[in-house]
């Protein structure tokens, strides 16, 4: 299980990158956990949705925000992780790739950012 934490303001963006962390295959969380964790025993019921459809709301909030600004850990491997060249590395990094992939956004992983900038 993997929480995302937004302010109360972006009740929108919660729900759009939840479906898209709804989207991934029990399949996908087994192929990430394992190459993260060497343990391939799972917890996932299998239930995740295949697919998904955001509302017009959600589509016209990804209109207006064409970047999505995240930060994360830097030193929390093998969750998540800034390497030598500043790129996001980890379980929760390539979670997050797969919805970028899914939903057909852009989500900009700084390390610099502060989690109160990100979350407005």
């Amino acid at each position: 299980m993997f929480i995302l934490r937004s302010k109360k303001e972006n009740a929108i963006l919660y729900s759009i990158l939840q479906k898209g962390l709804d989207a991934i295959t029990p399949e996908e969380h087994i192929l990430l956990r394992s190459k993260w964790v060497f343990n391939t025993d799972t917890y996932f019921s299998g239930t995740q949705k295949p697919s998904f459809e955001l509302s017009e709301e959600e589509q016209q909030w990804l209109k207006e925000h064409p970047v999505i600004r995240f930060t994360g850990d830097p030193r929390y491997l093998p969750y998540e992780a800034f390497d030598k060249e500043s790129k996001y590395i980890g379980i929760v990094a390539e979670l997050l790739q797969s919805v970028e992939e899914k939903l057909g956004i852009y989500v900009e992983k700084n390390s610099k950012f502060n989690m109160a900038r990100c979350a407005s």
